[in-house]
């Protein structure tokens, strides 16, 4: 971690250069605190990851989302699972974080969606990591879209939310288990919609940036990156 010296970099050559009778004018530690909280919200906050077992894996991403949402918007589960599966081999290949070190996607996110709906068991009677034990690979990265929509707010208005939850099948000899499940991870597009929406935007460019959000927001979980603080 590099918090601290990244910070008396930033604040040592303030006090150092101060005129000395600038410096006598400051009334106090109020002033002093300021600066430094100012400072310190400028400093990027480091996130690990928060799941730390793709290195060296063959991955398959899938998504999954309850019927009615599959018919309200028939490409959705094949967008979201593109769109992340995406984002990770950018990742992997631009970035090169240690815990994405060899890690592989063999699996078209085409052809994981064709298997679904070949087997709709797998979404209504079937458990995750059993339907996961019949993959040829290492991880299964299985997202489930709880709520999705274009129109959160106003009905004549654009405001776009998603909602879901991640979970982490880890893979061996014919078998299965949870290594890591995260609830409720949602975004707003744009990010600062008011509550009723905006009035401007499209349904395919407003569901596109929630889609690109939401996924951005779940590829995060498996490699370390910064944030700006709020």
């Amino acid at each position: 971690m590099r918090k601290i010296p990244r910070l008396k970099l930033l604040l040592r050559p303030a006090f150092v250069i101060l005129p000395s009778a600038f410096a006598l004018s400051l009334p106090g530690c109020d002033q002093v605190g300021a600066v430094i909280g100012i400072a310190a919200r400028n400093i990027p906050k480091h996130i690990d990851a928060a799941y730390k077992g793709l290195a060296g894996k063959t991955v398959i991403v899938m998504v999954e989302m309850d019927r009615s949402m599959r018919m309200d918007y028939p490409d959705l589960q094949l967008d979201l699972a593109g769109s992340l599966q995406t984002k990770l081999i950018d990742v992997a290949r631009d970035q090169k974080p240690d815990l994405m070190k060899g890690t592989t996607f063999p699996v078209s996110p085409l052809t994981v969606v064709k298997e679904q709906e070949n087997h709709p068991e797998w979404s209504t009677t079937e458990d995750i990591t059993d339907t996961a034990a019949k993959f040829d690979g290492d991880r299964l990265i299985y997202v489930y879209v709880d709520e999705f929509a274009t129109h959160a707010g106003a009905a004549e208005l654009f405001r776009g939310t998603m909602k879901g939850s991640i979970k982490v099948i880890e893979m061996k000899d014919g078998k299965a288990k949870l290594a890591f499940h995260e609830e409720d991870i949602s975004v707003l597009y744009p990010k600062d919609s008011p509550n009723d929406g905006l009035p401007i935007g499209t349904e395919a460019k407003i569901a596109e940036g929630t889609i690109d959000a939401f996924t951005t927001e779940v590829a995060k979980r498996f490699y370390p990156h910064d944030e700006d603080r709020d």
